[in-house]
């Protein structure tokens, strides 16, 4: 019985290649799901931003038609626009 040395070593290099395209597949897909979370977490942080610009913006608006208005009332002001 003679010992195939090709068929061993083709054997070998097989699993070490199947090993490794586990591995790589394992960890992109890991990789992948991180830079979900990432992604998801980002455009969550950019809602509330704009979000709460919205709201400061809202306040501004609000603040100028009371003064304005506040202006007119007291009907000293040639601001009336």
């Amino acid at each position: 019985m003679a010992i195939e040395w090709g068929l061993i070593l083709l054997t070998g290099v097989t699993a070490a290649l199947f090993n490794q395209g586990i591995t790589w597949l394992k960890d992109s897909l890991r990789d992948k799901a991180v830079h979900r979370r990432e992604q998801y977490n980002t455009a969550l942080v950019l809602a509330v931003a704009l979000g709460r610009f919205a709201i400061d913006c809202a306040s501004c608006v609000g603040n100028v038609r009371t003064s304005r208005q506040k202006i007119i009332e007291a009907g000293s002001a040639s601001y009336t626009h």
